[in-house]
């Protein structure tokens, strides 16, 4: 999963970081944009959990892709009125 999620968004993506299910309780998980699981995981955070198949298909990306896109959008926006 972790080379196709690589290969499909490689050019919305910076940094990708990947754990077993049980050390993700023990994260800061307020650094990531985006939090993409094949497991179902119960934890309170702001940030967005997507739950995606061990296979990563069309479905899955198509679930991924506003996330990246708004964040995308985001950065463009703040670099607008960033002032330097």
């Amino acid at each position: 999963m972790l080379q196709r999620f690589e290969k499909t968004f490689e050019d919305s993506i910076e940094f990708i970081e990947t754990c077993d299910v049980m050390s993700i309780y023990e994260k800061d998980l307020e650094q990531y944009d985006l939090i993409v699981t094949s497991v179902p995981i119960q934890i309170i955070t702001e940030v967005p959990i997507v739950e995606v198949g061990v296979f990563l298909n069309s479905k899955d990306i198509k679930s991924i892709k506003p996330y990246l896109v708004e964040r995308k959008l985001s950065e463009r926006i703040k670099e607008l009125f960033d002032e330097k």
